[in-house]
């Protein structure tokens, strides 16, 4: 499970921030806290290995 690193604090408050949104400090404290693990999971979400554009098209071709 990803740890909280010394820049989470400063991550998430900055994206709070920049979207003009100053939620409680019982609320910030989840959201840092839970910040690694949403970072993660989106990682991974994008991890999807490259695939050559031809595997697994499939072609249409119109009868002649």
């Amino acid at each position: 499970m990803p740890t909280e690193t010394p820049d989470t604090e400063t991550t998430v408050r900055t994206m709070f921030a920049l979207a003009g949104v100053t939620p409680p400090e019982e609320e910030m404290a989840a959201f840092i806290a839970g910040y690694p693990a949403t970072r993660a999971a989106l990682d991974a979400l994008y991890a999807v290995p490259d695939t050559p554009l031809t595997d697994g098209i499939l072609v249409f071709r119109p009868a002649d």
